[in-house]
């Protein structure tokens, strides 16, 4: 009977020690709670005291000295839609809130005001991720590309790049307008990190062969922006000589210089070049007709001469 006892007693005390613990644990669980709650207040009275600093100097400051010569008005955009971490809205997100942010800079003196703002933007399983650099007063949170780079690694698709690479190499100008290739291309590349080289190199290798032959008798563009500028006005040119040129029966031939048949035949047969070899040829500035240096396809040497009747090329733009 006493062993009884003794057993129901011993019971009873790791009970208690059990329950004693789990209290202990909640406790600590509530210290850790509102020590977590106490950092997140102290960020926000922290922001708030900066922000309400920052009018007072913006208000305290001349407009002249500002270089102003108005109040600045309504900025011209709204707020970005807030992210949810859909993959797809990644890219108009940053690009909306970079612009944003670029049209109202007085706003935005700091990188940590810039990251902060783009983390009131956030729901759903986009803020339960930037939660923990919150709490933790990453250092992060004063670098604003770092940051980005985190938060693109958490949310971007890592198919989106391999995507648009296939895409961007296959792309073609086809029988297409320069404005609608162009348009694609920058689609596409807007989700590469190429340099501006690269991408000048792919947009060339995709225009049409006419565009190619023009360009191979001019200096290129060293920008994107510029070389599709370059691009439609040689586009502009191109189509303005055709609907300048006779609909009718062909011009007759000079009586001078008629062409033979042998010379037709000539012309006919010479073999179009390969996509390589034309590139090969206009990087190094040989000439598209016969492949060698020191002219352009206009005064070849090697073409036979051609009657009065045929148009010449286009001049260079």
């Amino acid at each position: 009977m006493p062993t009884s006892t003794g057993s129901g007693a011993s019971a009873r005390r790791c009970r208690m020690e059990d329950l004693t613990a789990e209290v202990q644990a909640l406790r600590a669980q509530l210290l850790q709670q509102t020590e977590e709650n106490s950092s997140l207040q102290t960020q926000l009275l922290q922001l708030s005291e900066e922000n309400a600093n920052l009018r007072g100097q913006l208000q305290a400051t001349p407009v002249g000295a500002m270089g102003l010569s108005a109040p600045r008005g309504k900025c011209p955009v709204g707020l970005p839609e807030k992210f949810d971490g859909t993959p797809e809205m990644l890219p108009s997100f940053l690009a909306q809130s970079r612009l944003y942010m670029e049209l109202r800079p007085e706003d935005f003196p700091t990188e940590h005001v810039r990251v902060c703002f783009l983390t009131s933007l956030l729901k759903g399983r986009a803020a339960r991720w930037a939660t923990p650099y919150l709490l933790e007063s990453s250092p992060l949170l004063n670098n604003y590309e770092a940051f980005i780079d985190e938060f693109k690694q958490a949310f971007e698709d890592p198919q989106r790049k391999e995507a648009a690479n296939r895409k961007i190499r296959r792309l073609r100008q086809g029988l297409g307008s320069v404005l609608d290739y162009a348009s694609a291309f920058r689609l596409c590349a807007q989700d590469l990190d190429w340099n501006e080289p690269a991408f000048i190199d792919q947009f060339l290798e995709g225009l049409s062969d006419p565009i190619q032959d023009e360009l191979a008798r001019v200096e290129v563009a060293r920008s994107l922006p510029a070389l599709i500028n370059q691009c439609l006005r040689i586009e502009g040119r191109l189509n303005s000589r055709r609907g300048a040129s006779p609909t009718g029966s062909p011009r007759p031939q000079s009586a001078a210089s008629p062409q033979t048949e042998s010379e037709s035949n000539q012309l006919i047969a010479r073999p179009q070049l390969t996509p390589e070899e034309r590139e090969r040829r206009r990087r190094l500035n040989l000439c598209m007709y016969c492949g060698l240096a020191g002219h352009y396809v206009d005064n070849c040497p090697s073409k036979k001469p051609k009657s009065s009747g045929v148009g010449n090329s286009l001049a260079p733009l």
